[in-house]
């Protein structure tokens, strides 16, 4: 592709992140995206073929590149503590690499996902994969307690998406509320995720495997009067 061509879609695509990102799918035309960008609509038609593929090759774009680092940290040699750190850092910095994901993808949880097309949803899947893939290594040599995978997963994207889809809103909260607190950077959310992550994940001191209950004692009811919810990972 010529070097003009390819910085004509590149425009493009940046263009359309940002209005995405601003306005929501449906509230997004060509015609903004075009003028945003610098160049004929026609283009957009050139370099994707529709609004649709516009949209579903920036979103796979994002999912992408986090599935590519997660797969490379699953597959590592590193401890499985180390791989559930690596994570983390790794879904964090990719979320700040592109600010318009976090909007994007809220705006998705929020739609029920129906911008996504079956493609996109199985890379996203895949993201999902490397994590179950690290809680059950950690699962299996003892370094980790059994968990819900898909709520540990959700305890790590959540944050990070509201972390970085709501600045200014996180602002205003920590000036009126006047409780002194500086304003938080990535590498804090990283250090509190990691921190989550550990004291959900690491064995009990006591032994049974799962964290120790307040307050346990001969009152408490009894381990045969709860119900388990199998070995989740």
């Amino acid at each position: 592709m010529p070097r003009e061509a390819r910085d004509s879609r590149r425009a493009i695509f940046e263009a359309a992140a940002a209005e995405f990102a601003a306005r929501g799918f449906s509230a997004t035309g060509v015609d903004r995206i075009a003028r945003r960008a610098g160049v004929n609509k026609a283009m957009i038609y050139y370099h994707f073929g529709s609004k649709q593929r516009l949209y579903r090759d920036i979103v796979r774009e994002i999912v992408l590149a986090i599935r590519t680092r997660t797969r490379a940290i699953a597959a590592g040699d590193a401890g499985p503590g180390r791989k559930v750190s690596s994570f983390i850092e790794a879904f964090v910095s990719e979320a700040q690499a592109r600010p318009h994901m976090p909007p994007i993808m809220m705006r998705e949880v929020a739609e029920g996902g129906r911008h996504l097309d079956a493609g996109t949803l199985r890379v996203i899947a895949g993201v999902f994969e490397s994590l179950l893939a690290i809680l059950k290594e950690g699962r299996r040599t003892g370094a980790f307690i059994r968990v819900h995978p898909l709520l540990m997963y959700f305890t790590i994207v959540g944050p990070t998406m509201m972390f970085f889809g709501s600045g200014p809103i996180r602002s205003a909260i920590l000036s009126l509320a006047a409780v002194g607190f500086p304003e938080v950077g990535p590498e804090l959310l990283i250090e509190h995720l990691r921190k989550m992550a550990v004291r959900t994940l690491t064995p009990s001191p006591h032994g049974a495997g799962t964290p120790a209950r307040a307050g346990a004692g001969p009152r408490s009811r009894s381990r045969s009067a709860t119900t388990s919810s199998g070995d989740q990972a």
